[in-house]
C-alpha cells in the first residue's frame, strides 16, 4: 500500500503474489538505498483475525517477500516459513533478520 506524504488517498500496490492472495501481511522494512520493500505474509491459510490458528496448527505457509518499486513486482525470497512475523534489514544491508513466531526463533 502506498500513501502520499500529505496523508492523501492510499493506493494498493499488490494483492497477490504468484496467484496466491496476500492474506496476512505483517512485518515490513524498507531498504533506504534501493527503495525495495521487504515484508512477510504470515500465512496462506489464515488471515490476521485468525492469528492464533497459525500458531495452533503450526502453519508453515508463510512467505518472505520483496517488492521492487521500479518493476512493481513482488519476488518470493523464501516460502514455507512457520509464522514469519517481524523483520529487519541489517545496518550493512547484507542480510535480513526474520522472526518466526510459532517456533520462537530468528531466521
Amino acid at each position: 500500500m502506498r500513501v502520499t506524504p500529505g496523508g492523501g488517498e492510499d493506493t494498493m500496490l499488490v494483492i497477490e503474489v504468484d496467484g496466491v492472495p496476500l492474506r496476512f501481511t505483517n512485518g515490513v522494512d524498507i531498504d533506504q538505498v534501493t527503495g525495495e520493500v521487504y515484508f512477510t505474509d504470515s500465512s496462506r491459510n489464515y488471515n490476521r483475525s485468525q492469528h492464533e490458528m497459525v500458531t495452533r496448527t503450526e502453519d508453515s505457509t508463510g512467505r518472505l517477500l520483496r517488492y521492487e518499486p521500479w518493476t512493481r513486482k513482488v519476488v518470493v525470497l523464501q516460502a514455507d516459513i512457520t509464522y514469519p512475523n517481524g523483520l529487519a534489514i541489517s545496518a550493512a544491508r547484507t542480510h535480513l533478520i526474520v522472526s518466526s513466531t510459532g517456533p520462537c526463533k530468528l531466521l
